[in-house]
């Protein structure tokens, strides 16, 4: 009897495990591109909120599509970075020069940035991973916000 039970203990663990959606590389580009993902964690710690007007974000627009933009308490982060299917790797990710009291989350997600070799996105959840180990997790935002566009020196007034 409890062979049978530990048959279907598996069979239903292999089931919801196949239900997750699993995505090509095209497709995760697709969903990580135009938006806004917010920061849920990063190296094990929860993010939380230190400015109470911008949340803790990162964007990635096909705008600007060797950069990407974001915000993690304190100062703006920005970084070049390089996509091949579901490979990404950051380049020169830099934040503003602002000191602040509380910069533990900024440091961390700055880090993780320049350790990501890869990412994936399951159920509106972007991870930037280094080969199987979890750096980073954000939400999809389905907020109103404001991707940013790049600024044009030759556009006539």
């Amino acid at each position: 009897m409890k062979a049978i039970g530990f048959v279907l203990f598996i069979y239903t663990f292999i089931q919801l495990i196949g239900c997750s959606p699993t995505l090509d590389p095209e497709e995760q580009m697709d969903l990580l591109m135009n938006q806004r993902w917010l920061l849920e964690s990063v190296d094990g710690v929860e993010s939380y909120q230190i400015d109470t007007l911008m949340p803790n974000y990162l964007s990635f627009t096909s705008e600007m599509p060797d950069a990407a933009m974001g915000f993690a308490g304190c100062n703006t982060i920005a970084g070049r970075y390089q996509l091949d299917g579901n490979k990404i790797e950051f380049d020169r990710v830099l934040t503003a020069n602002k000191t602040c009291e509380d910069m533990q989350l900024e440091e961390l997600l700055v880090e993780a940035m320049n350790q990501t070799n890869n990412y994936r996105i399951i159920n509106d959840k972007l991870e930037f991973l280094n080969d199987r180990k979890t750096l980073a997790v954000f939400s999809k935002d389905e907020g109103d916000y404001f991707l940013p566009v790049p600024f044009d020196l030759n556009q006539s007034r």
